[in-house]
């Protein structure tokens, strides 16, 4: 009952718990990243407002800045529009005086248009008419403006020219300011008539008009204030507040550079000094805001425009952001409430429905519990049984307790009874056969010291009788603590039936050599024939020609040379065969040309009597291998060949013979023209006993032994298929066999 309450705590309580833990924890960490967003939101913010501010205030001291350089460069074309304009009304009423006056003298006339020109003022009374005499060049009506010869010739040949000159003024004779005069010729009176306008009035006009602006722009107007500068290089008046609708008090007074903000900077001078060096920057100072007591931390951009000496400035406040801040932190703090609220509520449902989903689990595991126990038995039951069917037992050794478990499998393989023997190494050790002890001692032995997996194949003693088995182990790390867990199988059965196999293949290769030997033997009589046959003529012919005395020494010398001659080619006849039959003993780097030339030269009189012609195509490559069993290999596939292409009686007998390389491997490729393998029989030429020839004629095991000998000894493959193939113009069919080595890598 214990246990089961244990088991309700862990099902049903437990995972409630984990939940609320997870719930709790999210939380916690929710409200973190929020503070952390919030805080790198203010961040933002702050970079953001700072960099939208500047920019801001950057771009409207420019757009003033543009403004007055626009109007400043308009400057003398508006003088001089303005003075044409009164120069062209000087012109027409200096016509009507004239027409109306014709009768009078030129003197006369000139004096009536003086007295009507000087009636005519303009730019509050700054703006006057003046007439010079051209044959004199004196001024008529009291102006001390001189026209020289140059400029006379240029009026007469313009309507209306411009000269500018530096003069006095009439209020300020310490000071020669620039004018720009418009003059005309009226050629009836020999007059020059002008007016002028001094540039620096004109300035003051727009700088007026500029000022007026400012204050009509209600987005200029905030933050922006302007100096006329005196001295840039600062003083208690170096300048003068023109501009400032903030402080509206400052404007017309007197600036001074040696005051300071609310934390002791000389922020002026600041300005000053960066103004000097760069023109232009921002300059961070606590400045009272308009309509607040306290000094707030203010940046402001000052830019100097030298056209005008003017110092255009504009700035902001850092805590013009402290609303969008506040807004933020409410923004979050109403978030954190909804998450916190969220939270518990839908913990409390989430609690609720895992209870109740818990409580059927609980119940539902229980049932399945015992239905896994009765399984579990069960499987435990087949265990032993597939055990017992393939012989296999299983055992663990504990390091940690030198413990070891045997199977029930185990004791049937020892045959002993597991309730009287208690498992033990030294146990299963007294059952190894004494020539495998050491062996098996040595494998344990490693185990324990170097926690390695092993495999290995021994005998055992058990009643006499002698099993082998297949022991074999894997080492297993649990919680620092390392176990093996082996198996025990009894491959007795299997063990002799291999051994039977390996007996039959044996004997199959035997017979493949006893087979193949018998070729060689035929082969042999085919290479002796003619060499015995000229010997004998040769000793019949000595003996014949001696009787009848008509011997001399030169044919004794002959024919003994004859014979001495067909006995050494029988003699390395002998040599070559024998070489064939030595046993390949290690493997050898061999040309595969030179194997395939070597097989050719054993069985060439006998291809030769039936005037089969070989057709070779071979690259010089090379390989590691058996080279001995790879000629026998190669006259089994000839030997082959040349059955097929007697039995099938073919009229011309070829056999096409391509060395080559093909990605890794030396192919070896032989392909004959006696019309190919039956398709129903062509998958079944390698297997053993399989033969087309009539019994007393073939063995069927040549092709056998040659696939077990490439792909077992020589570590290559062989196949066969019927392969269409022309020459000398005509098309054959016949069987290719194709065996692939691999390629010796340089």
């Amino acid at each position: 009952m214990k246990k089961q309450n244990n088991y309700v705590f862990e099902i049903i309580f437990l995972p409630i718990l984990i939940i609320i833990f997870l719930i709790i924890s999210i939380t916690i960490y929710n409200i973190h990243i929020t503070k952390k967003q919030l805080e790198n939101q203010i961040k933002n913010k702050q970079i953001e407002f700072f960099e939208r501010e500047k920019k801001s205030v950057y771009n409207k001291v420019q757009y003033l800045n543009s403004a007055i350089k626009i109007e400043n460069n308009k400057i003398e074309s508006k003088i001089k529009e303005q003075l044409k304009e009164k120069i062209n009304i000087s012109i027409k009423i200096s016509k009507n005086i004239f027409k109306e006056n014709k009768n009078l003298s030129k003197k006369e006339i000139t004096k009536i248009l003086i007295k009507s020109l000087s009636l005519l003022t303009y730019n509050k009374n700054r703006g006057y008419y003046f007439l010079v005499n051209n044959s004199s060049n004196k001024n008529i009506n009291l102006n001390n403006f001189d026209i020289s010869i140059e400029d006379k010739k240029n009026i007469k040949k313009e309507k209306i020219s411009f000269i500018k000159y530096n003069s006095y003024k009439a209020n300020n004779q310490s000071k020669k300011f620039l004018r720009i005069v418009a003059v005309t010729y009226f050629e009836p009176l020999d007059i020059f008539i002008g007016t002028g306008e001094y540039v620096e009035d004109t300035i003051n006009e727009l700088k007026n008009e500029f000022i007026m602006k400012i204050g009509e722009n209600s987005d200029l107007d905030k933050y922006i204030f302007i100096y006329d500068v005196h001295n840039i290089n600062g003083g208690k008046n170096f300048s003068t507040m023109i501009v400032n609708n903030n402080r509206k008090d400052l404007i017309g007074k007197a600036i001074s550079d040696d005051v300071t903000d609310s934390k002791g900077n000389y922020y002026r001078k600041e300005a000053l000094k960066l103004l000097r060096e760069k023109g232009e920057g921002f300059v961070k100072y606590w400045y009272k805001k308009a309509g607040e007591k306290e000094h707030k931390e203010k940046y402001t951009y000052f830019f100097l425009n030298k056209q005008w000496n003017w110092i255009i400035a504009c700035g902001f406040y850092s805590d013009d952001l402290t609303p969008e801040i506040e807004k933020l932190n409410k923004e979050s703090i109403d978030y954190l409430e909804a998450l916190i609220k969220n939270s518990l509520f839908w913990g409390l449902i989430f609690s609720i429905v895992m209870i109740f989903i818990s409580t059927i689990i609980f119940y539902k595991i229980q049932r399945r519990i015992g239905k896994d126990k009765k399984r579990l038995i069960q499987s435990q039951e087949n265990l032993k049984k597939a055990q017992k069917i393939s012989k296999i037992g299983s055992w663990s050794y504990d390091f940690s307790t030198n413990e070891i478990i045997f199977s029930d499998e185990i004791y049937e393989i020892l045959e002993i009874d597991k309730n009287i023997k208690k498992p033990s190494y030294k146990l299963f050790l007294s059952f190894v056969y004494r020539d495998d002890k050491n062996r098996v001692n040595d494998v344990f032995e490693k185990l324990i010291k170097e926690k390695l997996s092993y495999e290995i194949v021994h005998r055992l003693v058990v009643k006499k009788k002698i099993k082998w088995v297949n022991n074999q182990s894997e080492v297993f790390i649990e919680k620092n603590n390392t176990i093996v867990i082996g198996t025990l199988q009894d491959i007795t059965e299997k063990y002799e039936k291999d051994k039977k196999i390996e007996e039959q293949a044996q004997l199959l290769f035997n017979q493949s050599k006893m087979a193949a030997m018998g070729e060689m033997i035929e082969n042999i009589a085919h290479q002796w024939r003619q060499p015995l046959s000229a010997i004998s003529t040769s000793a019949s012919g000595l003996k014949l020609e001696n009787e009848f005395q008509l011997l001399d020494a030169k044919k004794l010398e002959e024919g003994l040379d004859n014979i001495l001659n067909n006995t050494k080619y029988l003699s390395n006849t002998i040599e070559d065969f024998r070489m064939y039959f030595v046993k390949d003993k290690v493997k050898t780097r061999c040309n595969i040309k030179t194997v395939y030339e070597n097989t050719i030269k054993l069985l060439k009189p006998k291809f030769d009597s039936l005037e089969i012609e070989i057709i070779e195509n071979c690259e010089d490559l090379y390989c590691v291998t058996l080279e001995n069993e790879l000629i026998q290999c190669l006259m089994n596939i000839f030997n082959n060949a040349y059955d097929t292409l007697v039995k099938n009686n073919v009229s011309k007998k070829l056999i096409f013979v391509n060395i080559f390389s093909k990605y890794d491997n030396v192919v070896i490729s032989i392909t004959d023209n006696a019309g190919g393998i039956n398709d129903n029989i062509i998958q079944k030429v390698f297997e053993p006993y399989f033969t087309t020839k009539h019994r007393s004629q073939g063995t069927g095991i040549g092709l056998y032994m040659t696939q077990e000998i490439v792909t077992k000894h020589l570590e290559g493959f062989i196949k066969v298929k019927n392969e269409d193939i022309e020459f000398d113009g005509i098309k054959y069919k016949g069987a290719n066999f194709m065996i692939s080595l691999p390629l010796e890598i340089s």
